[in-house]
Parts: structure tokens; sequence; C-alpha cells
């Protein structure tokens, strides 16, 4: 299972964070760093994507031969203060080794840490997420 990748010429942008929703900005395409609860602002959009949590993790352990390498799926919201206020009102949606396209932009998981252990539960609050954030149309 390929465990790096080759970023070129896209920027990155590591504003990780768990203490509020927005930590930092990136400009498409970009890669970001998010910890559960952590967002960045998307610039020339009214968005800041926050990744809200790990719904499921079934990636193969370190040290172990799996048949299939599995994946992590993410709960990710686009929150925007040009939006309703309503929870329900911002896009949600979950994003695992297929790349999901909403409101112009398609997100891509490159990475998510830490990676599994056999027998060794994952704290919820402890994942990181990478993301390619890339605008998508016209």
């Amino acid at each position: 299972m390929l465990r790096s990748v080759a970023i070129g010429a896209l920027a990155i942008a590591d504003v990780g964070c768990a203490s509020g929703p927005e930590s930092g900005s990136v400009r498409p395409p970009a890669t970001v760093k998010l910890n559960v609860g952590g967002g960045a602002m998307i610039e020339n959009t009214p968005w800041t994507v926050i990744f809200d949590s790990v719904i499921s993790d079934s990636r193969c352990p370190i040290g172990v031969l799996c048949i299939h390498a599995g994946e992590a799926l993410l709960a990710l919201e686009l929150a925007s203060p040009l939006a309703d206020p309503l929870p329900h009102d911002s896009p949600h949606f979950t994003l695992g080794t297929t790349p999901v396209a909403i409101e112009g932009l398609r997100f891509t998981q490159v990475e998510v840490l830490p990676l599994p252990r056999q027998n060794v539960k994952i704290d919820p609050g402890s994942y990181q997420v990478t993301l390619k954030i890339e605008a998508v149309g016209g």
C-alpha cells in the first residue's frame, strides 16, 4: 500500500487545530492538514472546511498482511458565514478513498493519521487528516 504522496506544485498549509473551526486559510489547489474539530477557510469561496470526525476506520494495521487495504471514512462540513446558521443547512459530506465534489470544490483524502496498529484503539480526537482541495468547473 502506498503511504507517501508526491505533492508536486501544490501549496501546502498546515492549519490543523483542535481548538476551533477556523484555523487558517488555503488557496486551491492546496493540501491542508486538519485535526478533529479544526478547519481551514478556502480562499475565493465563502467556505470553511471543518474536519468533524472519523466515522469508521477499516485501514489495515501496520505489520499485518491484509487482503483489502481498507479505508477511513471522514465526516466533513462546509461552513459559511453567508449560509443559514442552522446546522442542517451547512453542507456535510463523507469522504473516503473516492474524491468528493461539492460546492465547486473537489476534496481528496491524502493521508489519515495515526496509522492503525494491531490491538490498539485510536483515540477519536487524535486523528489528523491531510486533504487535497481543488476548484472544479469554470
